[in-house]
């Protein structure tokens, strides 16, 4: 800012010139005198250690970026003589916990709340008659919001990508309680190539699976040499929805249970359905994927996917390991809307990734996730991802002279697809 501006700052200024203090990485703190009535726009924009704000009582109107992406502020009291928040005032305040909204104020702009992540709940008072499109926009740990005025006066994409205030109606369903599974859903895959990852397995059309108890058990199977060590076959089962039950958006869930043996990677994941374009041009969506380290669950696209089109890989480690996910169910989804995909394992929320996080040029490469996609089920073993194969962990089922068959399960017990509503 220019030395006039800062006289103006330490003196009698009535309103805050645009972006005096934009990106300054220096401020701490801020305390505005009580002849200030406006904040401008732009005024703190990108000032991330920005963690005190204290307003006078004077301030009026707090303008459109004014706190955007101030990441470190935690607790916001709008002056009760604020009539107007603007757009994106508060954008991406990634720390804010708590915001007071008083009765003065009649206009709250769009995205002026986007992306507050911490904050749980929110009293909207019955002066506000406008607010606007994601003016608390994915804010995900929200779930609590009192509206005091006329609910029917905002649009339901005021709270777009709040999860926790999604009403979810159950639209599909398979719960594996028939004898085989239902050729009206799935599709097996089959071939032993490699798939990419100089896998071992090949995969079978009928066999290498059961239905149980109401679970679809994947079966991966390798025939061991036992004089030698070296293995002979390796079969393994991989399904997928592909035309017969192709999804855009929702919440998609499934319960499962992972393999034990240390080289099998159980998967739940999807593709888009333009596969022409090649992968990642089509993207991908691991919901499940469990590796050696843990389970990933992870996004794939242009943009991201660890091969030479680009080194970077964009994925969220749920706080379990394999043996947690191989003693126990667990539940493992993804809430998908318009802008984000917020990656959840046992209703815990373990990863968001959201479009609004890049520019338009590069939100090209990163949000190819606006189709259908389809979901596959499958079981690899070996290669890249597992690692060279021992029976560490696999079930010996029989022994015909030197040739030993092991086994091992990955256990699903059903896979559901919801519509979401915002219940507010």
């Amino acid at each position: 800012s220019t030395k006039n501006e800062k006289e103006d700052w330490l003196g009698n200024v009535k309103t805050e010139w645009t972006g005096p203090f934009i990106n300054n990485k220096n401020l701490v703190e801020v305390t505005f005198s009580n002849s200030i009535k406006t904040i401008g726009d732009y005024a703190f924009s990108g000032c991330t250690n920005l963690k005190n704000v204290n307003f006078s009582s004077n301030v009026t109107s707090i303008g459109q970026y004014a706190f955007n992406k101030c990441t470190s502020i935690a607790n916001i009291a709008i002056p009760n003589r604020v009539t107007n928040i603007g757009d994106y005032a508060f954008n991406e305040c990634t720390g804010i916990t708590n915001v007071t909204i008083p009765s003065s104020v009649t206009s709250i702009g769009e995205y002026a709340f986007n992306g507050c992540k911490k904050i749980t709940g929110i009293t909207i008072p019955n002066s506000v008659v406008y607010m606007e499109k994601c003016a608390f926009g994915h804010c995900i740990q929200l779930e609590s919001v009192d509206i005091q005025g006329d609910k029917t006066q905002f649009n339901q994409n005021v709270f777009q990508g709040c999860v926790k205030l999604y009403r979810y109606d159950l639209k599909w369903i398979d719960d594996f309680n028939g004898t085989k599974l239902d050729m009206n859903t799935w599709t097996f895959e089959t071939g032993g190539n490699g798939w990419g990852n100089n896998e071992l397995e090949n995969y079978t059309e009928g066999e290498n699976y059961k239905i149980e108890d109401g679970k679809l058990v994947i079966i991966p199977r390798i025939t061991v040499d036992k004089t030698s060590g070296n293995i002979t076959s390796c079969t393994s089962k991989r399904n997928n929805t592909k035309d017969k039950a192709n999804w855009k958006y929702g919440k998609i869930e499934i319960r499962a249970k992972a393999t034990k043996g240390k080289e099998t990677n159980p998967m739940v994941w999807m593709l888009g359905t333009d596969e022409e374009r090649g992968w990642p041009y089509c993207g991908e969506i691991d919901m499940f994927n469990l590796k050696p380290n843990g389970i990933e669950q992870e996004i794939i696209c242009p943009k991201f996917n660890g091969s030479w089109l680009s080194g970077e890989r964009k994925y969220f480690t749920p706080e379990i390991t394999g043996n947690d996910a191989a003693l126990d169910y667990h539940t493992y989804a993804i809430t998908w809307d318009e802008t984000q995909i917020v990656f959840s394992v046992d209703d815990k929320i373990t990863g968001v990734y959201s479009a609004d996080d890049y520019d338009e040029y590069t939100k090209e490469k990163a949000w190819v996730f606006d189709k259908d996609f389809y979901m596959i089920l499958n079981c690899a073993v070996g290669g890249v991802v597992a690692g060279d194969v021992t029976t560490e962990g696999w079930n010996l089922v029989s022994t015909i002279g030197d040739i030993q068959t092991w086994e091992d399960y990955f256990y699903i017990d059903y896979v559901k697809k919801y519509d979401i509503n915002i219940n507010f």
